[in-house]
Parts: C-alpha cells; structure tokens; sequence
C-alpha cells in the first residue's frame, strides 16, 4: 500500500516534502537543465523536422519560411556545439544531486482539491476515460513528432473541463511524464476533481510511471507493481500497475486498475507484453480475493485499462499477421471482458446496429464530417509517411488507423455475474483555442466508457414493458421482460443477448428442445421487437444536456 508513503496536498508538486531533498532535488534539476536543452537541440536535428507536430520543413515553396528553418537548424548546431561539453559537465554533478534528491520523494502524490466529492448515481453510470496524454519530455517528443508538452497539456486539460456534461468520473492517465506538463494538466483539472493520483514510483535514475488517476469520488486507498522486464527505453521509466479504489457513496466502492505495457514491435518486445499481461491477471486476481474482499465497503466493480499496445491493426491501419493482439488477450485470461466490443466489430472496429454514438457531436461540433472513430491511433503520427500530421490541413483531415486500438477498458469479471453494460467510444478531441491545429492534442485518442448496472435501466424497461400489455402473441417479448426483472444483478444487453439466441435456437432445433417456448411461433416480428428494445435501452447512454 502506498498510502503510509504518499505526499498530499491541495496543490501539483513533483518535490519532496523533506528539506534536505527538496534542495537536492531543485539544484540537481538546475544543473542538468542545460544538458536536458541540448538534447532537446539534438533530437530535433536527428529526428529532420525541428518543429514537431507542425508544418513539415520540406518542401516548402515560400522562400521566407526556408530561409527561416534553414537559420533555426544552424542554432539548433551552434547550440549543440558551443554548449554539449559543458552541459556534461555539469550534469555530472547534477545527476547524483537528483538521484539523492529523489530518494526523499514519497511513492506517489495526490492533490486533494476543494470542489465537491461526487456520489455515485446508478441512473448516471460510471464514466472512465482512458487516456495516453504523450506528455513527454522535449527530447522525447520530438521524435515522436508532438508539439509542444506544455501547450498539449493545457489543451487537454480545457478540452475536458469545456463539456461539464460529458466529464469523465474518472480518467486515467498514460505518459504524464513531463513534470511542468503535468502540472498545467493535473492544476486545471483540479477545478473538477477531487482527487488526483500522480507522480507514481519516481524513479532516482529517470522517469516515473507516467501514470496519473483524476477522480471525481474520494480515493481510499492506492497500490503501484511495478514490471520487472522492461526493455529498450521503456527500462528508464518505472512502468507498472497502478490501483485505486474510490468511494462511490452510501458504502460502495469500484476498484480502477491502470497501466502502459511495453512499447515497439517484435516478437522480443510481443513476449515482454505476454508476461506483464499475465503478471496483471494474477495481480488482479489475487487482489480481488483478498485485500478487496475484505474491504468494509460493498465493491461495485473491477475496471482495467491503459495503453497496451497491442491492436488489431498497424499504426496504419493494416491488419497484423502476427496474431500478438490475439495472443496478449489470451496472456491476459477469459476473467477480463473487453468493453468495447460489446458494441462494435472486432473485425472492423465499426458500431453495432443497435447501438448509436454518444460524443461524436459534442467533440466535433464544427466538422463537416462528425465520424466516430475506429481506432485510438492518429495515422502519420510519429512515422517518416507523415499524410495530414504535422501539415495545415490536418484539422481538415484527421485520419485514424482503422482498428489500430492500442487503449482499451476491460471489466473483470470472474464469476460471468455479466453486471455490468458498457457504451465504449474512441473520441476525437481537438484544440477548443486555436482555430488552426497541425496535429492532435496528443498520438493517441482517449477512449470513454459508460458502465450502467441494472438499476440504471429500470425506469425505461417499465415504459417499454408497458407497450407490450395487451399483446399475447408476442409471450417470447413477456418472457424477456420476467427474465430481466428477475435477473438485478445482470446486465439487461447481456439477458437479450442470451434470450436471442436462446430464441434461435429453438426456431431451428424445435423438435430437440423441450421448453415453455417449444410450442410457440417464433417470428421475425418478435426478433425485430428485441432489436427494438434494446436500441431503446442502449439510448439511455446518450447525455442529456
């Protein structure tokens, strides 16, 4: 448990408490800032494209803005030049300063801000976004082709906070790296929620976990694994699992797992992923049967998410023959159900019929287009074939590798109790303070879910119920309907689901099945009204404004 090493307080800091750190700390930072800016120099020269996320710098017809670039590139050398020996130097009395300065830090920091504390509200549902901020530092995300960590952050931040209604409960953070990035990210959100986990395993050598928690309920208790089998870059960072639990009110919690696996391509880095998804089931698992169990409050759910990196498709957009999607879903174990899925094709990423998008006009009001998306991925981001990224039209053309999910939501569910139904949706959000934008607020898109339980359905279900009085042919529809109200702890989606096929199978094998329903007409009318009725019930996901 972290919550005997955990710095909190009502405002963003990334210091220890302690003094004697503290001071380390700032003058270890003070002497390795100049080696940090020739790196971001570096970077930027290596990567051939010195800014980031914005137009490209070739080719380029107006002989002003050449002229331009070429003169940034000869600083970016004269900097590199004039200024690498000596910031060495110092940053080899500035490293052991900040390795002893981040021995004082607590394990994780949470900001305990004065707005209100939310109530759970079953009619309401739970809403979670999972969301890979790519908040790097410069020398990072310059070869990942982002602009500016500080300008992202603040956009992301307004971006959320612009639509009350459509707030997240909880949203969970990846690659809140950046330490004056996280602030503006983590400082503006506090102005709606309550408790914010951050800072999370800081390590003395090189970045923390770069997972963040924003939660409008109270956190009871936080717990970090860290992964022990980190290759490449990723071994700089300390990468893992990190858990909390929130009050839901009236003696109720849920328990929020978050996490970023292993990034790169390869069967080297494929079987790293295998492993931390199989470290998590048993995490998981053993959480759920003992320290969770025994808790005083009643545990609504278990949600786990993050950036997995693994997807169905390429980054762009091209369906994988390696089967590491397949084989990562298999790691992590048939207990953990992913929530997208329940309303769109595995295969092709798009929405079930029954089912409509909730966000796509809400986040993007102005464009012509307003197309759900189809994977979390923005296409070009990142990659020598940029496209649209990083150019002037790309607010225009923000194209998505199709069922390149990285980011996904799973519930755990180990009985099969099916509690809970979800609404998942890929969300493109865009600068609300710029009227032009070269490239996202970050690579990846978040994703929302809504979770509903029974109780969040009921009034609905009365009124639909009550069409059906007076309708005795219809005893297939009745039957659904004593079924869902018998079954309070089971998804209504999950009842029809299992009552359509249920229906199916007796229209094809009626001489093999003895049942209430053997002797009844099945007809396409009946199937056409459980479409009905649960296109009817997946519309109580819709916000209302």
């Amino acid at each position: 448990m972290i919550k005997n090493n955990l710095n909190v307080s009502n405002k963003y800091s990334n210091d220890p408490n302690n003094i004697t750190g503290k001071a380390l700390l700032q003058a270890g930072r003070f002497l390795t800032y100049p080696v940090f800016q020739v790196a971001n120099a570096v970077t930027k020269l290596a990567s051939g494209n010195i800014r980031p996320g914005k137009s490209p710098d070739s080719p380029i017809d107006d002989p002003k803005k050449t002229s331009s670039l070429l003169l940034r590139k000869i600083t970016k050398v004269a900097i590199v030049s004039v200024f690498l020996i000596p910031s060495l130097v110092l940053s080899l009395i500035g490293i052991p300063l900040c390795i002893i300065g981040n021995m004082f830090c607590a394990e994780a920091s949470m900001i305990k801000s004065s707005c209100p504390s939310k109530t759970y509200n079953p009619k309401e549902g739970l809403h979670i976004m999972t969301y890979n901020t790519g908040l790097m530092p410069n020398y990072i995300r310059n070869i990942n082709d982002l602009r500016s960590s500080n300008t992202r952050a603040k956009e992301i931040s307004k971006n959320i906070l612009n639509h009350q209604d459509v707030q997240p409960d909880i949203i969970c953070f990846q690659e809140v790296f950046d330490r004056k990035a996280s602030g503006h990210l983590l400082e503006n959100l506090k102005e709606n929620y309550s408790n914010i986990v951050y800072n999370v395993a800081p390590s003395e050598i090189g970045l923390n976990s770069g997972l963040a928690i924003a939660s409008k309920y109270p956190v009871l208790d936080i717990k970090f694994r860290k992964f022990q089998n980190l290759a490449g870059e990723d071994a700089l960072s300390n990468k893992g699992l990190l858990r909390v639990i929130v009050d839901l009110g009236n003696g109720k919690s849920a328990t929020i797992y978050n996490t970023h696996l292993q990034a790169k391509t390869g069967e080297k880095y494929n079987k790293i992923r295998r492993e931390e998804l199989r470290q998590i089931q048993r995490w998981v698992s053993a959480d759920s049967s003992t320290s969770i169990s025994k808790s005083k409050y009643e545990n609504q759910g278990v949600f786990f998410m993050g950036d997995l990196n693994l997807s169905i498709a390429d980054e762009e957009g091209k369906i994988k023959q390696d089967q590491s999607y397949e084989q990562g879903i298999s790691a992590l174990g048939k207990k953990f159900h992913n929530s997208y899925y329940e309303t769109h094709d595995i295969e092709t990423a798009n929405r079930n019929k029954n089912s409509t998008s909730v966000f796509t006009g809400i986040d993007q009001p102005d464009s012509l287009l307003r197309k759900e998306p189809t994977g979390t991925w923005y296409e070009g981001a990142g990659s020598n074939n940029r496209k649209f990224w990083g150019s002037s039209t790309w607010k225009d053309n923000p194209k998505v590798a199709n069922n390149c999910i990285y980011d996904h939501q799973f519930i755990f569910d180990p009985n099969k109790q099916e509690k809970w139904a979800s609404h998942a949706e890929i969300r493109h959000l865009t600068s609300i303070t710029k009227t032009t934008q070269n490239s996202g607020l970050s690579d990846h898109m978040p994703m929302s879910v809504i979770y509903k339980e029974h109780a969040g359905f009921e009034d609905v279900l009365n009124d639909l119920e009550s069409m059906y009085i007076g309708k005795p042919h219809l005893k297939n529809i009745k039957l659904l309907f004593d079924n869902i109200k018998s079954c309070k702890n089971k998804s209504p989606f999950a009842i029809i689901d299992h009552h359509r096929k249920f229906i199916l199978s007796i229209d094809n094998n009626r001489k093999h099945i003895a049942s209430k329903l053997t002797n009844q007409e099945v007809t396409e009318e009946e199937l056409a009204h459980i479409d009905y009725i649960e296109t009817s019930l997946r519309e109580i996901f819709k916000i209302n404004k």
